[in-house]
């Protein structure tokens, strides 16, 4: 949570998502069978479209594929 004290609830996100390192709690969510509980998995609600460009939202698709993930 300290990146979000740091940077905002909008912006925190988008470092994660177009960072190059791959999160602990990405990675423990989707291990653990809650990909539900990523930043990724809440990318292509409709809601958050308006905050999110292209790039991380492309950014999302990947890393949820790269963890075996069926995304559209």
């Amino acid at each position: 949570m300290a990146v979000v004290r740091s940077h905002g609830a909008v912006e925190a996100p988008k470092r994660l998502l177009v960072g190059g390192d791959i999160q602990t709690s990405f990675e423990r969510s989707i291990q653990g069978g809650r990909p539900e509980l990523t930043a990724e998995h809440a990318v292509p609600e409709p809601k958050w479209a308006p905050l999110l460009d292209e790039q991380h939202q492309a950014a999302a698709r990947w890393r949820l594929r790269q963890a075996g993930l069926d995304v559209e």
